[in-house]
């Protein structure tokens, strides 16, 4: 509990409530007035990933079926794994297992159903990853890496870390995850954030703003984390200085297709629009506008020309 209790920011709510347990409080106090802080509230901001209110499917309720028995199923296949998951070794084809893109379905099969099978399944995965993918063992995991190699590839780090913060509050109020998994697990999603802030920047624009968006929701769903001011400060810096920069001139990315643009802009326009006001949120907002402007002006004249040409035919 100490490594935890040092991520917490010491001015939060949550830390006053464990100093009024005294000077001596136990171990099993501390855990049950942490983990009870936290979920005994809703999300503060609307989950990005699944939803609370998201229905399960009835192709969601079978997926979940199978992947009790770790039969995963993803966009790439269906894949049979054993009781040791192989983080780093995953099938060839199966390059987003580190991603838990099971969770989805299971979230929503878990909410719709609230049959803790369901919730047993997801809280033995997630903590299989919390004991043998320390990141201790990151040392040498570049973005070069294959991806069913590599547990800290941008894209399955980032989209990883969303789906934990949403599946703990999908799980918040479920007798199958104890307080003290709650909190171990919340405590590697903090320290993933951490590790991802100075490894956000890559070569490719989504990567970066994907990297950059998964800061910002970590540290507006989780105020009370020590490095929570720091990971906003840092996100909003890099989505203002990439209005700046990326766009030319303040139409559309640099050597980039419209529609990669339109996908980077919307990404900028999700995480605009759940930062908290602020002198920077007020800079950012004319140059969006901008932007917006430029790029719907630009997809106009392209569809009119595009138009006369087909009429000349």
């Amino acid at each position: 509990m100490a490594r935890f209790q040092d991520q917490l920011d010491p001015e939060s709510a949550v830390v006053r409530e464990i100093e009024r347990l005294g000077e001596s409080p136990t171990r099993a106090q501390i855990i049950a007035t942490a983990a009870g802080y936290f979920r005994s509230r809703p999300p503060l901001k609307p989950l990005w990933v699944v939803p609370l209110e998201a229905v399960a499917s009835d192709a969601d309720i079978a997926n979940s079926d199978k992947a009790i028995n770790r039969l995963l199923t993803e966009r790439s296949g269906v894949f049979q794994l054993g009781d040791k998951i192989p983080w780093f070794d995953a099938p060839a084809n199966f390059y987003t297992l580190s991603r838990f893109p099971h969770f989805d379905y299971m979230m929503r099969t878990y909410t719709t159903t609230q049959e803790e099978r369901y919730a047993k399944a997801m809280v033995r995965d997630l903590l299989d990853f919390v004991e043998n993918v320390p990141l201790s063992k990151s040392e040498g995991y570049h973005v070069q890496v294959p991806s069913n190699k590599n547990p800290w590839n941008w894209v399955l780090l980032q989209w990883r870390v969303k789906r934990w913060i949403d599946v703990l509050a999908h799980l918040r109020e479920s007798p199958s995850l104890s307080d003290e998994n709650y909190l171990r697990i919340l405590q590697h999603s903090w320290a993933e954030v951490d590790w991802l802030v100075p490894n956000k920047i890559l070569g490719l624009h989504n990567g970066t703003l994907g990297n950059v968006s998964t800061i910002l929701y970590a540290s507006l769903q989780y105020p009370e984390a020590r490095s929570a001011q720091f990971w906003q400060n840092d996100a909003t810096a890099l989505l203002e200085g990439f209005l700046d920069m990326a766009f030319y001139p303040r139409e559309f990315l640099i050597e980039l297709t419209l529609g990669y643009s339109e996908g980077t802009l919307l990404m900028c326009r999700m995480m605009y629009e759940t930062l908290p006001d602020s002198p920077a949120k007020d800079r950012i907002t004319p140059k969006l506008e901008t932007i917006f402007d430029a790029h719907i002006g630009i997809c106009l004249l392209y569809t009119s020309d595009a138009a006369d040409e087909e009429d000349s035919v």
